[in-house]
């Protein structure tokens, strides 16, 4: 007489333990992958904050390059007002651009004001700060001239320093 395959012992099926075995194996490999895919998604949000920030600082380092160089003293004078590490008044004859301007600090915010407008151009900055070197480059050892206007700053207290140093065009004083 022949037995039923149903009994046979060398045709058994996968026990409880077994299979326990194996979804616990292929939880861990669901974890590590999960966690490999969440490290990678951070990364990608980390690298395009930074290059946002990173080009929003680039942007605004060259309007203040453009600004800086075209500054004429105020009253139509050779003076301009600087507050260091807050604020700097100048006016400019440049014809789109003409008119008293400044660029001042508020909070973590950097803006441009003309007149009563006043635009945004940078925000979350840290670690400011707004110099001018004097040199006597005009031959008049009574006054000493602008001959630099020096800018750094951060974004959110991280990351490079972001760095301007521009000579104005003409004689200015402080």
């Amino acid at each position: 007489m022949r037995r039923s395959r149903d009994t046979d012992p060398t045709q058994r099926g996968v026990t409880l333990v077994e299979l326990i075995i194996s979804v616990l194996i292929f939880s861990i490999i669901a974890i590590a992958g999960a966690m490999f895919v969440s490290l990678a998604m951070n990364s990608y949000l980390i690298t395009s904050e930074s290059s946002r920030s990173a080009q929003a600082a680039h942007n605004t380092l060259n309007r203040l390059s453009s600004e800086f160089r075209l500054i004429t003293g105020l009253g139509g004078g050779s003076t301009v007002t600087l507050t260091p590490d807050v604020s700097l008044q100048y006016e400019t004859t440049e014809p789109l651009l003409s008119g008293v301007r400044q660029i001042r600090l508020a909070g973590t915010d950097l803006y441009l004001d003309k007149g009563t407008d006043s635009h945004l151009l940078l925000d979350n900055v840290t670690d400011f700060t707004l110099r001018v070197d004097q040199a006597n480059t005009d031959g008049d050892a009574s006054n000493q001239e602008i001959s630099a206007i020096n800018v750094t700053f951060r974004i959110n207290g991280t990351g490079p320093v972001f760095e301007l140093r521009v000579t104005p065009r003409e004689f200015i004083r402080l």
